[in-house]
C-alpha cells in the first residue's frame, strides 16, 4: 500500500514569518521566522491531525 503524500506549502507573509499550511489537512497551518522553524511546526501541527511524524511532505515553496 502507498503512503499517503501531504502538500505542505510556505510562504512569506507580510511581517517576513513563513506560514506553513497542509493543504490537506483543513485548518492546518502555523509559522515560524525560517522555513526549517515553520517545517518543524507545521509537523507538530500534523500530528495533531493524527498523522504520523514520518509522513512523507511534498513541499512548495512561494516566494513573492
Amino acid at each position: 500500500m502507498a503512503r499517503k503524500v501531504y502538500k505542505v506549502t510556505f510562504e512569506r507573509d507580510e511581517d517576513g514569518w513563513w506560514v506553513a499550511t497542509a493543504t490537506d489537512l483543513p485548518g492546518c497551518r502555523t509559522q515560524g521566522r525560517s522555513i526549517a522553524e515553520a517545517r518543524e511546526r507545521i509537523r507538530e501541527a500534523m500530528a495533531l491531525c493524527d498523522v504520523p511524524e514520518s509522513a512523507e511532505l511534498e513541499e512548495e515553496i512561494r516566494r513573492s
